[in-house]
């Protein structure tokens, strides 16, 4: 496996992730665990919707992830 794409997107709190992964956007390729993704203080109490897939190492993407959700802590 090449790593992991991970994306993002940062929504006002109780506001429903997004159907469809195309609308997240690319945060980063980890390659190595854990991932970290920091926000800035303003963005504290929003909520970060995130999905993930494996790349092979062709550049071969996997299924995506279920959606996960966490709270900015400001």
């Amino acid at each position: 496996m090449a790593g992991a794409e991970l994306r993002l997107v940062l929504l006002p709190a109780s506001t429903p992730a997004p159907a469809d992964p195309a609308e997240f956007d690319f945060h980063s390729l980890a390659t190595r665990t854990p991932a970290f993704v920091e926000f800035a203080p303003a963005n504290g109490g929003q909520t970060a919707h995130y999905v993930a897939r494996w790349l092979s190492t062709r550049g071969q993407p996997g299924p995506w992830s279920a959606t996960m959700s966490a709270t900015v802590m400001g």
